[in-house]
């Protein structure tokens, strides 16, 4: 399968995986990593967590090589000031983003555009006061104003959104995640605002991948579409 090819500018490839069902190929999947990733492996205290690290760093270098000509093992990643890893030799000018939450890995593909993902496990409580830490007063209002039974949810949305615009930018998530507002009743918007003096404008939508998980993605802009597959053990299938 190659899919270098058919990928365009303005478009996403979203990825994911359900880590727990590759958990009897870790071992295999290990021999994937750089030397640096194993040992980054083996400070996880709990053995699920090794695991789940192992699996998804394997398969963002399996997804990887199908648009490169490299093997899974050639790959050489390198890390912006903030850990953002990007490709050493790339002359497609591909950029990708990593994100994963408890059993459900997501990675997303694009060319010539800084891209941003990230999936949250919905948890059973809404935290008001983490919210009123990092959201503005808009986010806020807008969270207090829905049913308190959908807040939880609301508040993933919210966080999963923000937290995939900053890491399209690479930056430190503490130091912008209050310094731009979204929407919390539109699933596709634009959002504009400064950044290191210069103007900032990101597509950032929410996507429905897993029940009772969060997903969202940031590109900058336009976006035409996004293609979605899931790689399972039987193969990878179009979603």
């Amino acid at each position: 399968m190659n899919m270098h090819s058919s990928i365009k500018m303005n478009v996403v490839h979203l990825w994911y995986i359900i880590l727990d069902d590759f958990t009897d190929k870790h071992q295999e999947l290990a021999h994937l990593l750089s030397i640096d990733e194993k040992k980054r492996s083996e400070r996880f205290r709990f053995i699920t967590h090794r695991q789940r690290f192992i699996i998804a760093r394997a398969f963002l270098r399996k997804i990887l090589s199908l648009y490169t000509k490299e093997t899974p093992q050639q790959l050489i990643f390198l890390y912006n000031n903030h850990g953002k890893p990007y490709l050493k030799n790339n002359p497609l000018n591909l950029h990708f983003n990593v994100s994963h939450s408890h059993n459900i890995a997501v990675f997303a593909i694009t060319i010539q555009k800084e891209i941003g993902v990230d999936i949250e496990k919905v948890e059973l409580r809404f935290n008001e006061a983490i919210a009123k830490r990092f959201f503005t007063v808009e986010e806020c209002q807008q969270l207090m104003a829905l049913p308190e039974k959908e807040r939880v949810v609301g508040f993933y949305k919210i966080w999963s959104r923000k937290e995939a615009l900053i890491k399209a930018l690479g930056a430190e998530l503490y130091l912008l995640i209050n310094k731009f507002t979204v929407n919390l009743h539109k699933n596709i918007e634009l959002i504009q605002f400064n950044y290191h003096d210069q103007q900032a404008m990101f597509h950032v939508e929410n996507i429905d991948l897993q029940k009772n998980y969060q997903c969202a993605i940031a590109i900058e802009k336009p976006l035409e579409h996004i293609q979605c597959w899931q790689w399972q053990k039987q193969g990878i299938i179009s979603i």
